[in-house]
């Protein structure tokens, strides 16, 4: 919506929940990229039509499941 009127979103995207939670579980500091711990825990980021409501609630779940499942 913002780029329709001709403005640009200045905010950064990130999981912060998922990926802190992930972190932690791991007993690593949490990146700046979500994308990283989602890698190094085994959830895979690249593919998915990330940015949509849908889509990054299912990548948010896949993460913390992965976090609770880490041992």
């Amino acid at each position: 919506m913002l780029r329709r009127h001709g403005l640009e979103p200045t905010w950064h995207y990130q999981l912060v929940d998922a990926a802190v939670y992930a972190a932690g579980v791991m007993r690593t500091l949490p990146p700046r990229s979500s994308w990283a711990v989602s890698e190094s825990i085994g959830v895979a980021a690249h593919g998915r039509r990330l940015h949509h409501a849908l889509e990054d609630a299912r990548w948010a779940h896949d993460l913390f499941m992965a976090a609770l499942a880490y041992r």
